[in-house]
């Protein structure tokens, strides 16, 4: 989905799980600078398509992170809220 425009550096392997913390690089054009990212897991819930994360890196303070995908008919439909607290900016 973000081929192209976001790259990442350093992500664990495999699924990710409630309680994990991850950290990591992420790039994104056009000088693709690396930033550090940590993101910390809350949910996780395969059987309701859903995660829940509290992110932080880059230029945000904080990053709170629920995505939700819900199937609708014959197709899907991705739910995604985002609050951030971006310190001084």
């Amino acid at each position: 989905m973000s081929e192209g425009i976001v790259r990442f550096y350093g992500l664990p392997e495999g699924r990710f799980t409630a309680g994990q913390i991850a950290d990591f690089q992420v790039a994104s054009g056009p000088f693709w600078k690396k930033d550090s990212w940590q993101v910390h897991f809350l949910r996780v819930d395969d059987e309701a398509r859903l995660y829940e994360s509290m992110e932080k890196g880059g230029m945000f303070k904080s990053w709170h992170h629920i995505l939700k995908i819900e199937q609708v008919g014959d197709h899907c439909v991705l739910n995604e809220s985002i609050e951030f607290d971006a310190g001084f900016l």
